[in-house]
C-alpha cells in the first residue's frame, strides 16, 4: 500500500513537471512549479527525511516559488511564444535528454550502496542543534548575506520603478 501512495506522489509530482514546462501562460507555469515543489517535498517526507521535507516545503514553496509568482505577475506579457520549434528539434532534444537520463541512471547504478544504519541519519534536533552553537557564525553570514540581497532585489527594483 505504501508503494502505491509514493507512486502517486510520483506520478503527481511528474505531471505537474510536466505541465509546468509545457504550459504557455506562465502564471500556471509558476503554479505547477509550486505543485512540483510540494510533490517533491512529500517525497521528501513519505521517505523519512523530515528535515528536507520541511525545507522543501518552507524555503521552495513558500519562499522561491512565491517569489517567481510575484515577478511573473509584474511582467507585461504573461505568455511566452511556443517553447516547441520545429519537429527535428524536438525529437533530438528528446533523444538527447533520454541518453542523459540513462547514461546518469547507469552510473549511478553502479555506485555500490553501503547499508544504512539506523543512527547514521542525524535528527532534525541534531541538526538544529549545530546550528545554534557549533555553526552559529556560518548561520548568521547567510543569514545577513541573504538581507543584503532581499535589500539589493528592492533598490533594483525601486530605480526601474522610478525610471518607468
Amino acid at each position: 500500500m505504501k508503494y502505491v501512495l509514493l507512486g502517486i506522489i510520483f506520478a503527481f509530482t511528474a505531471i505537474s513537471a510536466l505541465y509546468t514546462v509545457l504550459t504557455p501562460n506562465l502564471v500556471r507555469s509558476v503554479f505547477g512549479l509550486f505543485f512540483t515543489l510540494f510533490g517533491v517535498g512529500a517525497c521528501y517526507a513519505f521517505l523519512g527525511a523530515d528535515f528536507l521535507a520541511v525545507v522543501q516545503v518552507l524555503l521552495y514553496v513558500g519562499g522561491i516559488a512565491v517569489l517567481i509568482l510575484f515577478a511573473v505577475m509584474l511582467s507585461k506579457n504573461p505568455y511566452r511564444p511556443g517553447i516547441f520549434g520545429s519537429k527535428k528539434r524536438t525529437i533530438s532534444a528528446g533523444l538527447i535528454s533520454l541518453l542523459i537520463f540513462l547514461t546518469i541512471s547507469y552510473f549511478i547504478s553502479q555506485i555500490p550502496s553501503p547499508g544504512l544504519s539506523s543512527r547514521s541519519i542525524p535528527l532534525t534536533s541534531e541538526i538544529g542543534g549545530n546550528l545554534l552553537t557549533n555553526y552559529l557564525l556560518q548561520f548568521e553570514i547567510v543569514s545577513v548575506l541573504l538581507l543584503c540581497v532581499l535589500i539589493g532585489a528592492a533598490f533594483i527594483i525601486r530605480k526601474e520603478i522610478k525610471n518607468d
